[in-house]
C-alpha cells in the first residue's frame, strides 16, 4: 500500500473525518451542510479538509436547497496544492449532467459535454435538485473519478487524477444555495 511518501508537501490541513478547511465568504455553515451567501461572495468554494492520496474515497453531495430550480452548481473535487490560482477541479453539475474543469478553486471551469455522468445522455436535475444525491467515488490507486446521481450507476469521467492527491471541492453560485457532505463507509 502506498503511503503517500513521495507526494509533494503540502500546508493543507487533514482530518481524519470529514469537516470543512475553507468555506466560501460569508457562507454559514453548520457541521458537512454549507449555505453560499451568493454570487457577489469573493470567495464562492469550499474545500473539505480530507486530502486523499490512496485507495478508494466515496462522498455523498445532498443537495438541500437551491435558488433557482436550474441553479448552477458544482461538486467534485480539487487537486492539492497551496496555491488557489492553480488547483485544477473536477465536477459534476446538477444543472447539466456533464463534468466541468477548472483551473482554479473560485471558478466552475469549462463544461466536458463529451463526459455526461447521468444513465440518459439528455438527462439533467433541472427542476429536480432539491433532494438530489450526487455520489462521487475517487480512486487515487487507479487515479479515476467517477460520479453517480440519485442511484444510477456510477459513470466514470474518463480523466486521470494527480498524484498530488485530492479533495472534496464545492463551488456554489447563488445566495441560499445549501449541500451536506458526507463520507461513505
Amino acid at each position: 500500500m502506498a503511503t503517500g511518501i513521495n507526494s509533494p508537501p503540502t500546508s493543507v490541513p487533514a482530518s481524519p473525518r470529514f469537516e470543512w478547511s475553507k468555506v466560501g465568504s460569508d457562507w454559514e455553515v453548520e457541521g458537512s451542510t454549507i449555505i453560499a451567501s451568493g454570487m457577489l461572495a469573493d470567495e464562492r468554494y469550499a474545500l473539505g479538509s480530507k486530502v486523499i492520496r490512496e485507495g478508494q474515497y466515496n462522498v455523498t453531495y445532498t443537495i438541500n436547497k437551491v435558488f433557482y430550480p436550474d441553479a448552477h452548481m458544482f461538486l467534485g473535487i480539487a487537486q492539492i496544492t497551496d496555491d488557489p490560482d492553480t488547483a485544477k477541479t473536477w465536477g459534476f453539475s446538477p444543472a447539466t449532467g456533464n463534468l466541468y474543469i477548472g483551473k482554479k478553486l473560485n471558478e466552475h471551469g469549462d463544461e466536458q459535454r463529451k463526459t455526461h455522468l447521468m444513465a440518459d445522455p439528455e438527462a439533467n436535475l433541472v427542476g429536480r435538485q432539491e433532494g438530489s444525491v450526487i455520489t462521487m467515488i475517487v480512486d487515487m490507486d487507479a487515479k479515476k473519478l467517477a460520479f453517480s446521481a440519485n442511484g444510477e450507476e456510477p459513470i466514470d469521467c474518463g480523466i486521470t487524477l494527480p498524484e498530488e492527491g485530492v479533495r472534496p471541492w464545492i463551488f456554489l453560485y447563488h445566495e441560499g444555495d445549501s449541500v451536506t457532505v458526507e463520507e461513505v463507509c
